[in-house]
């Protein structure tokens, strides 16, 4: 395959598309093609930052990488993680089928960290 590599604006009234390790939050599209998830600024599109992919991916603004971490391994630590969302959802579901109670709170934002979160 030939790679090409470019930028994909992200639309703010859509889903988030996957963030992965590749290319700084890039994704792989078909045809082999890399583009990296961008946002529309003033002086043209530029990539996520690690805080915001972490954000697409569901970590509080209040969870911090270790420190002296390089900016490149943020980004492929955050590809590489289960959304925290995703994992408590799991969780609460897997939870009764092997015994245990659910966690307490109705719908799918009740986490123990809501109040931070939003």
């Amino acid at each position: 395959h030939e790679l090409a590599y470019g930028l994909e604006v992200a639309d703010p009234d859509r889903p988030a598309k996957t963030i992965t390790t590749l290319v700084r939050c890039a994704r792989r599209t078909t045809g082999g093609r890399m583009k990296t998830y961008a946002v529309a600024a003033s002086s043209g599109p530029r990539k996520l930052t690690p805080r915001e992919c972490l954000r697409l991916q569901s970590f509080p603004d209040w969870w911090k990488f270790p420190p002296g971490t390089p900016t490149t391994a943020k980004y492929r630590m955050v590809g590489e993680a289960v959304p925290p969302v995703l994992a408590y959802r799991l969780a609460a579901h897997v939870l009764p089928a092997i015994g245990f109670e659910a966690p307490e709170g109705e719908g799918v934002w009740e986490l123990p960290y809501r109040h931070r979160l939003f």
